[in-house]
């Protein structure tokens, strides 16, 4: 579940549950079986949204990926996760120039969303567009509070400006 500790999932689910609250969004992932997590989404009795979609992701299942996605979006057009989500099947499937509208849209909707800030970045060293990716990757840092990814990132920085001719 891409570092979030299961308990505070449960606890988020719970939270939902217990307002009332129609809709949630988790956007989880992988391939393993929690039971308080499934006893959580079991007892939750609203719609949650984007969990299908990256199950397909995580099955190489791009087409039916998207496919949940823009329903969550039909929902809730404002959803900077699931324009995130669609912008990495689209990375994972070189659709270089979908999968950077995807980000834009994402960082468009949450301007500290600073995975979306690293995912366009990795967009446009893919594409050989140092001074951009640079600037991405940058903005990540500023947003991010991973340390270790921050880290590595100021590493791919220094390569990509080594690997600029001014």
């Amino acid at each position: 579940m891409g570092g979030i500790k299961t308990p505070y999932v449960v606890s988020a689910i719970e939270y939902a549950r217990i307002k009332g609250i129609p809709i949630i969004n988790l956007s989880l992932g992988g391939k393993q079986d929690d039971s308080r997590l499934r006893s959580a989404i079991e007892k939750y009795t609203g719609v949650i949204v984007c969990a299908a979609g990256n199950a397909e992701a995580d099955n190489d299942d791009s087409k039916n990926a998207v496919s949940y996605y823009n329903k969550a979006l039909s929902l809730n057009p404002d959803n900077e996760n699931a324009y995130f989500n669609i912008g990495l099947v689209k990375y994972d499937n070189n659709e270089i120039s979908s999968a950077i509208q995807n980000f834009k849209k994402a960082i468009e909707l949450k301007k500290d969303f600073a995975f979306a800030w690293w995912a366009l970045g990795a967009c446009y060293e893919k594409q050989d567009k140092a001074d951009d990716a640079i600037y991405n990757y940058e903005k990540f840092i500023e947003y991010s509070s991973d340390t270790e990814l921050i880290k590595s990132t100021k590493e791919k920085i220094r390569s990509l400006y080594s690997s600029l001719a001014y």
